[in-house]
């Protein structure tokens, strides 16, 4: 039997439209598909929450001292007072010295600084007195930046020999012949057998500026453990000059001491210091001087009835010291870090576990603030029920190296207190 398909396409066009004016003739709120599909409590809600972060300024009794940094040198900071820096450290005979009958006459005699920055006037003149220590360093001793050298244990070479710091970034302290005569004298050549044995004979330099500027003045960031940090004595032997070198290296111990006065810093930053609870502008101040300790206890009380998955936690910190900042630099970094029970400093998670580009914590100068990703640091404090504090350093090697310091708006009513900005999704708890 032969189909005619014409008939049954005209059918079924007929059917699909009968269909289809039956449907629309259906009330809206019939027509939904999926509606009411899932229950209240299995809804997830995608939010935006800006919550206040409490922050205090607290100062930092002392730091861990660092091999590889060492700050010397004194300034006065407009803000934040005066702050000198001191070091100590050792040296061992770079080259073998066989005969010490082959010296004709000594020619020059001077100890090399390796300098790896300048806080402050790089350009004042500094003068630098030279000691060398009568009591060794502790070579398994932890030594903190408010340990103390005594006069007892340190005897003159010379002082108020000039800083001069330039591009080179070796500074060159001229010491007395007399010096290199002692240190090379043939009667001491049995010192020399060993390295052990030449650090127990000479212990090793301490360093110290002794200007008082009623302005200016600057701290040096020394590298006491670089190869280019060393004593050099040019000398003669059958009418050619050469020379020998003391070194320094990374096994060898190195100390730098902190001071600060802050009966000259501002008021506001001293009583600051003298009051730790909630501030309307917070300071940071590098070198083991003054910390931001943030508080986030507002979590709790903003999402205590809500299962919380974070997706992005933003803190945002505006700069206030726009005044100064051009002739004392904020920190380019700044890094939140934890404490342990014994109050030892841990980088937090999200820094470990995600690249600086992640995390931030950069200086933006565009809009004066630095902003950080702390996504995993918020869902952890959530998750656990624990809203422990955070502090903020200028460095992460224990703020041994950066002088850098910087003003914060902090708890105040400004548009730009501290903030963190958290964008998250929860179910309603039943």
């Amino acid at each position: 039997m032969k189909i005619n398909t014409y008939k049954i396409n005209l059918f079924c066009i007929i059917i699909f439209s009968l269909i289809i004016s039956v449907t629309a003739c259906k009330k809206d709120d019939d027509s939904s598909i999926g509606d009411n599909f899932l229950q209240d409590s299995d809804r997830i809600n995608f939010q935006q929450k800006i919550v206040d972060v409490i922050c205090s300024s607290i100062l930092t009794d002392s730091i861990i001292n660092s091999n590889k940094y060492a700050p010397l040198g004194r300034f006065y900071d407009p803000k934040f007072g005066f702050v000198e820096g001191t070091m100590a450290f050792q040296i061992k005979p770079g080259t073998a010295i066989a005969d010490f009958n082959v010296f004709d006459s000594i020619q020059s005699v001077e100890l090399q600084i390796c300098i790896n920055s300048c806080y402050g006037d790089s350009l004042t003149s500094q003068n630098i007195d030279v000691y060398k220590l009568t009591t060794a360093l502790d070579a398994a001793k932890t030594y903190y930046s408010n340990h103390k050298i005594n006069s007892s244990d340190i005897q003159l070479i010379k002082n108020n020999i000039p800083f001069v710091y330039d591009t080179s970034k070796v500074v060159r302290l001229s010491l007395p012949i007399s010096f290199a005569e002692e240190l090379l004298n043939i009667n001491n050549a049995s010192n020399y057998e060993s390295d052990e044995k030449f650090i127990e004979y000479f212990k090793g330099f301490y360093l110290c500026s002794k200007d008082d500027f009623a302005t200016g003045g600057g701290i040096f960031t020394t590298l006491p453990t670089n190869e280019k940090t060393k004593l050099v004595i040019t000398y003669k032997s059958d009418g050619v000059e050469k020379t020998i070198s003391f070194k320094t290296d990374t096994k060898l111990k190195s100390v730098s001491m902190l001071t600060r006065d802050y009966s000259y810093a501002i008021q506001e930053i001293q009583d600051a210091i003298a009051d730790t609870s909630n501030h309307q502008i917070c300071y940071i101040q590098g070198l083991g001087g003054v910390q931001t300790k943030l508080n986030f206890s507002n979590l709790n009380s903003e999402f205590s009835d809500k299962n919380i998955s974070i997706n992005r936690a933003k803190l945002t910190i505006h700069i206030k010291n726009i005044d100064d900042i051009e002739n004392y630099p904020s920190p380019k970094n700044l890094y939140l870090v934890r404490l342990d029970d014994v109050g030892n400093q841990y980088l937090i998670q999200d820094l470990l576990s995600n690249s600086l580009s992640i995390y931030d914590g950069t200086y933006h100068s565009n809009e004066q603030v630095y902003t950080f990703n702390i996504t995993t640091e918020v869902q952890s404090m959530l998750k656990t029920n624990n809203f422990y504090n955070l502090y903020l350093i200028p460095s992460p090697e224990r703020n041994c190296m950066s002088p850098h310091r910087v003003c914060l708006f902090g708890n105040s009513n400004d548009e730009n207190k501290i903030q963190l900005e958290i964008y998250y999704s929860y179910k309603y708890i039943k």
